[in-house]
């Protein structure tokens, strides 16, 4: 059974809900006899700079135990130039130990993007986030749903109005105005618990850092 901390009634969410989530199969706190096995801190980040932008940036903490995914921290605004500061410190904060993960895209760009990034981000581990199935937001976020579905998946952010937020966006996609932070959570889950060639990477497992 869960370690259960006081969960609040969950409002219902400001935009027409969805079923793609399962949600009363998934569980908050933590599963019993936790021991963090890996971790990462895996960003969908805002297209644009510009503060008048509608789109949030995220960043979402994923542990691994096991067969359990914990989401246990998130980073979630509209930061405009500040988006890159932001980041920086979330990393300083996490420590080397939590991999980062990055959506760029694919082709040359998103080979750029993921260099820059990774200048950015001297001494910590930064990899690409991987595209699965067919690439749409849906296929990525299908091993997450059922994980959720088979009730391997908690939420153990203590910030009431960080952890609602997250809510409503889960209970919403993919019809939700927005899907920031699914995808952020989406991306760690395919990091931790999907990619082939990270499974054969111990150092993902052992939180060896490289510096």
């Amino acid at each position: 059974s869960p370690i259960n901390k006081s969960i609040p009634p969950l409002k219902k969410p400001i935009d027409a809900t969805s079923d793609f989530f399962n949600m009363k199969h998934l569980k908050f706190g933590l599963p019993k006899g936790f021991d963090e096995q890996s971790v990462c801190r895996a960003w969908d980040i805002a297209s644009s700079d510009a503060l008048t932008n509608n789109d949030f940036t995220a960043g979402a903490k994923i542990q691994r135990y096991d067969d359990y995914c914990i989401i246990s921290d998130l980073v979630h605004g509209r930061f405009g130039g500040n988006t890159k500061r932001i980041i920086q410190q979330t990393a300083q904060k996490d420590t080397p130990n939590v991999h980062i993960i990055v959506e760029t895209g694919v082709a040359a760009a998103g080979k750029l993007l993921y260099e820059e990034w990774c200048n950015q981000l001297k001494g910590f581990i930064v990899e690409q986030a991987k595209v699965s199935g067919g690439g749409s937001k849906v296929d990525r976020a299908t091993p997450l749903q059922n994980a959720i579905e088979d009730g391997k998946v908690y939420i153990d952010i203590e910030d009431p109005v960080l952890r609602q937020v997250m809510i409503d966006e889960l209970s919403t996609f993919p019809n939700g105005e927005h899907d920031d932070i699914t995808d952020a959570i989406a991306h760690g889950y395919n990091y931790l618990f999907v990619n082939e060639d990270i499974t054969k990477k111990t150092t993902a497992k052992m939180g060896v850092v490289f510096l």
